[in-house]
């Protein structure tokens, strides 16, 4: 158990250094992510706003049909990192 409890605290500090060196998070422009409600999405979310010296903005799609819908989820995930978030309503033509 302590093991695990180690590697979590190793892997939550090192994983925002790797990406740190990998992409650079920096740009000229305003950085966007989309979000699905899921959870590789909101890992992306929370990495970026983590690195970025300026507010991220989160989109995902909206749905009327709610077995689609997890437009709740990922504003609560835009919610809890500071992301502006931006919801887009798809309608089925």
């Amino acid at each position: 158990m302590r093991r695990t409890r180690e590697a979590k605290v190793r892997s939550s500090k090192s994983l925002p250094l790797c990406w740190r060196k990998r992409c650079g998070c920096s740009a000229d422009v305003p950085v966007g992510c989309y979000l699905s409600g899921g959870l590789d999405s909101c890992s992306v979310l929370g990495f970026a706003a983590r690195l970025s010296s300026s507010r991220i903005q989160a989109f995902t799609l909206t749905f009327e049909q709610g077995e689609y819908e997890e437009g709740d989820i990922a504003r609560e995930k835009a919610a809890r990192v500071g992301a502006s978030f931006h919801p887009i309503p798809y309608q089925a033509v």
